[in-house]
C-alpha cells in the first residue's frame, strides 16, 4: 500500500521513457525538487499530459510505494509559457527552468526558492500581458543573480574579496575564482581577474537590492545585458564544477 502526496508544483522539465510513459521533474512548494513518472501520458486519450506541460503551475498528486512515485492526478492552475510567445521569450524562460533543475538538489525543501521561481514566472506573465517583452531578459538576469545569491554562489559586489575594502570608484575587476570583485591594487597580482565596467557593477548592485517587480523599470542596452550575462555565466559555472 502506497502513500499519497499532494504538491503545488512547477514543471521544470519532462522526458519520454518507454513507449507511453514520461518522467517529470517538478519544483514543489512542499518538498523541493521532485521527480515522478506519468504512466501512459503519451497515449492519445491521456488526460494528465495537458496539465503537465513545461512551465505550468499545477496541483499534483503522487502515489509513492518504493522508489520513484507515480503521478495519479494533475490540475493546471497557471500556464506560464503560452504557445503564441516568441522564441526568444520562451527560450529565456526555459533557460531559467533548466538552471533550476541543474542547481537545485532533489528533495531539499526550500519554500523561498519555490516562491522566487514562481514570482519570476508571474512577473514574466505580467510583462507579456503588458506587451513589454523587451523587459523579460532584464528580469531573467535579475532572477539569476538572486537565485545564485540564495544558493550562496553570487559574486561579492560591494567589497574587494581579498583586502575587504569597500569599492566605491576607480578601476574594478572581478574574479570568478575568488568569488567577486577586486580593487585595482589587489588585481595587480591576480592574472585571472577581468575588468568590469562601473555600469555592470551598478546593475549587479541593483539586482541585489531590488525585487524582480522593481527591476521591470530598469532599462539596459543590449551591450549591458551581454556584459552582465557573461559575468553571471562565470559564477554559474563555478557552482557546477
Amino acid at each position: 500500500m502506497g502513500m499519497e502526496y499532494r504538491y503545488t508544483a512547477i514543471v521544470l522539465k519532462k522526458y519520454d521513457v518507454g513507449e507511453t510513459d514520461r518522467l517529470y521533474v517538478f519544483m514543489t512548494r512542499e518538498a523541493g525538487k521532485v521527480t515522478a513518472k506519468g504512466i501512459g501520458v503519451r497515449k492519445p486519450n491521456a488526460k494528465l499530459a495537458g496539465h503537465l506541460e513545461t512551465g505550468m503551475l499545477s496541483s499534483i498528486v503522487i502515489m509513492k510505494r518504493r522508489g520513484m512515485g507515480r503521478i495519479t492526478s494533475a490540475i493546471a492552475e497557471k500556464i506560464y509559457i503560452p504557445h503564441d510567445i516568441s522564441f526568444e521569450v520562451s527560450h529565456s524562460i526555459f533557460q531559467v527552468l533548466l538552471l533550476f533543475d541543474k542547481l537545485v538538489e532533489e528533495n531539499d525543501r526550500d519554500e523561498k526558492l519555490f516562491s522566487l521561481l514562481n514570482f519570476f514566472l508571474n512577473t514574466t506573465q505580467m510583462l507579456l500581458e503588458k506587451k513589454k517583452e523587451d523587459r523579460i531578459q532584464i528580469i531573467r538576469l535579475g532572477f539569476v543573480f538572486q537565485f545564485l545569491s540564495h544558493l550562496g554562489g553570487s559574486p561579492e559586489i560591494q567589497r574587494c574579496v581579498l583586502c575587504n575594502k569597500k569599492i566605491v570608484q576607480g578601476e574594478i575587476f572581478i574574479s570568478v575564482d575568488h568569488g567577486g570583485v577586486l580593487c585595482a591594487h589587489c588585481q595587480r597580482e591576480r592574472v585571472h581577474a577581468q575588468r568590469i565596467s562601473s555600469e555592470s557593477i551598478k546593475i549587479l548592485r541593483l539586482f541585489h537590492a531590488n525585487t524582480l517587480e522593481s527591476l521591470m523599470k530598469l532599462q539596459l542596452t543590449k551591450e549591458q545585458e551581454k556584459n552582465v550575462q557573461r559575468i553571471l555565466e562565470g559564477f554559474i559555472s563555478r557552482l557546477t564544477q
